[in-house]
Protein backbone atom coordinates (compact mmCIF):
# COMPACT_ATOMS: atom_id res chain seq x y z
CA UNK A 1 0.00 0.00 0.00
CA UNK A 2 1.29 3.41 -0.92
CA UNK A 3 -0.12 6.51 0.82
CA UNK A 4 -2.21 8.69 -1.47
CA UNK A 5 -3.16 6.00 -4.00
CA UNK A 6 -6.76 4.90 -4.53
CA UNK A 7 -6.51 1.47 -2.82
CA UNK A 8 -4.94 3.07 0.26
CA UNK A 9 -7.65 5.73 0.41
CA UNK A 10 -10.32 3.04 0.12
CA UNK A 11 -8.82 1.10 3.02
CA UNK A 12 -8.49 4.29 5.09
CA UNK A 13 -12.15 5.12 4.47
CA UNK A 14 -13.19 1.58 5.42
CA UNK A 15 -11.20 1.77 8.67
CA UNK A 16 -12.69 5.19 9.38
CA UNK A 17 -16.24 3.94 8.77
CA UNK A 18 -15.58 0.95 11.02
CA UNK A 19 -14.40 3.26 13.84
CA UNK A 20 -17.49 5.47 13.40
CA UNK A 21 -19.75 2.39 13.57
CA UNK A 22 -18.04 1.45 16.84
CA UNK A 23 -18.83 4.85 18.38
CA UNK A 24 -15.87 7.12 17.54
CA UNK A 25 -16.46 10.70 16.41
CA UNK A 26 -15.55 11.73 12.85
CA UNK A 27 -12.21 13.43 13.63
CA UNK A 28 -11.26 10.70 16.11
CA UNK A 29 -12.13 7.99 13.56
CA UNK A 30 -10.03 9.78 10.92
CA UNK A 31 -7.05 9.91 13.32
CA UNK A 32 -7.47 6.22 14.24
CA UNK A 33 -7.71 5.25 10.57
CA UNK A 34 -4.59 7.23 9.69
CA UNK A 35 -2.62 5.76 12.61
CA UNK A 36 -3.74 2.20 11.84
CA UNK A 37 -2.96 2.55 8.14
CA UNK A 38 0.42 4.10 8.93
CA UNK A 39 1.29 1.15 11.18
CA UNK A 40 0.19 -1.34 8.52
CA UNK A 41 2.28 0.40 5.87
CA UNK A 42 5.34 0.48 8.15
CA UNK A 43 4.98 -3.19 9.06
CA UNK A 44 4.52 -4.09 5.39
CA UNK A 45 7.70 -2.18 4.52
CA UNK A 46 9.62 -4.06 7.22
CA UNK A 47 8.39 -7.42 5.95
CA UNK A 48 9.19 -6.52 2.34
CA UNK A 49 12.70 -5.45 3.35
CA UNK A 50 13.21 -8.72 5.22
CA UNK A 51 11.99 -10.75 2.24
CA UNK A 52 14.27 -8.81 -0.11
CA UNK A 53 17.21 -9.46 2.20
CA UNK A 54 16.45 -13.18 2.25
CA UNK A 55 16.20 -13.19 -1.53
CA UNK A 56 19.65 -11.54 -1.89
CA UNK A 57 21.15 -13.93 0.66
CA UNK A 58 19.87 -16.81 -1.47
CA UNK A 59 21.31 -15.26 -4.66
CA UNK A 60 24.73 -14.69 -3.10
CA UNK A 61 24.72 -18.19 -1.60
CA UNK A 62 23.96 -19.66 -5.01
CA UNK A 63 26.78 -17.63 -6.57
CA UNK A 64 29.20 -18.83 -3.88
CA UNK A 65 28.09 -22.43 -4.43
CA UNK A 66 28.66 -22.11 -8.18
CA UNK A 67 32.15 -20.72 -7.56
CA UNK A 68 32.91 -23.50 -5.06
CA UNK A 69 31.76 -26.18 -7.48
CA UNK A 70 33.95 -24.71 -10.24
CA UNK A 71 37.15 -24.98 -8.17
CA UNK A 72 37.77 -28.73 -8.76
CA UNK A 73 37.46 -28.25 -12.52
CA UNK A 74 39.92 -25.37 -12.56
CA UNK A 75 42.37 -27.26 -10.32
CA UNK A 76 42.23 -30.34 -12.55
CA UNK A 77 42.86 -28.21 -15.62
CA UNK A 78 45.75 -26.45 -13.89
CA UNK A 79 47.21 -29.82 -12.89
CA UNK A 80 47.03 -30.99 -16.52
CA UNK A 81 48.84 -27.86 -17.70
CA UNK A 82 51.48 -28.28 -14.98
CA UNK A 83 52.06 -31.91 -15.98
CA UNK A 84 52.32 -30.90 -19.66
CA UNK A 85 54.79 -28.17 -18.75
CA UNK A 86 56.96 -30.62 -16.80
CA UNK A 87 56.90 -33.11 -19.69
CA UNK A 88 57.77 -30.30 -22.13
CA UNK A 89 60.78 -29.33 -20.05
CA UNK A 90 61.81 -32.99 -19.82
CA UNK A 91 61.61 -33.23 -23.62
CA UNK A 92 59.03 -35.99 -23.87
CA UNK A 93 56.42 -33.80 -25.61
CA UNK A 94 56.46 -30.92 -28.08
CA UNK A 95 54.16 -27.89 -28.28
CA UNK A 96 51.90 -27.56 -31.29
CA UNK A 97 50.12 -24.53 -32.71
CA UNK A 98 46.81 -23.86 -31.01
CA UNK A 99 48.14 -24.35 -27.49
CA UNK A 100 48.21 -28.16 -27.32
CA UNK A 101 51.01 -30.64 -26.97
CA UNK A 102 51.91 -33.84 -28.78
CA UNK A 103 53.87 -36.84 -27.50
CA UNK A 104 57.23 -37.36 -29.10
CA UNK A 105 58.11 -40.84 -30.36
Amino acid sequence: MIPGLAPTDEVRRAIEEHAIERGSSGPEAAAQAAATLHAWIQNNAIVMGYQTTLRWVAVFSLAALAAALAIPFTLARAADHTADHRRLIAGSIAPVSGGGVVDLP
